[in-house]
């Protein structure tokens, strides 16, 4: 939520945790914990945090949460600088790909953690 909320990743308190998606989400503040409740979908990192300018080429790889874009309201995480600046080129296209490969391809998609 802090990348939203606060422009940057934010440490979340145990006490102020959520689980969704099989997963625990914790958060900065009540007020972050409560928007997060009422719309996950919304503030979650797209393609559950893979990196998405790994899967635009067809890659799956951890993203870096500290390596981070919002496009379209959208969270993106990026696994490092070098896919960060690819991506930062042409984000919208990288998208596309991302979401055509997420979509179509992800269960033959290359390791590259």
């Amino acid at each position: 939520m802090g990348y939203f909320t606060d422009g940057k990743r934010t440490k979340g308190q145990k006490n102020l945790e959520y689980v969704w998606e099989d997963a625990r989400w914790q958060f900065s503040s009540a007020t972050n914990l409560e928007l997060f409740k009422a719309n996950p979908e919304r503030y979650a990192p797209q393609f559950g945090g893979y990196c998405a300018g790994g899967l635009a080429v067809g890659e799956y790889a951890d993203g870096d949460p500290e390596l981070y874009t919002i496009v379209d309201g959208k969270l993106y995480f990026i696994k490092n600088e070098h896919f960060l600046e690819r991506w930062s080129q042409a984000p919208e296209a990288h998208i596309e790909f991302a979401e055509y490969n997420w979509e179509n391809f992800r269960e033959n998609l290359r390791d590259n953690m």
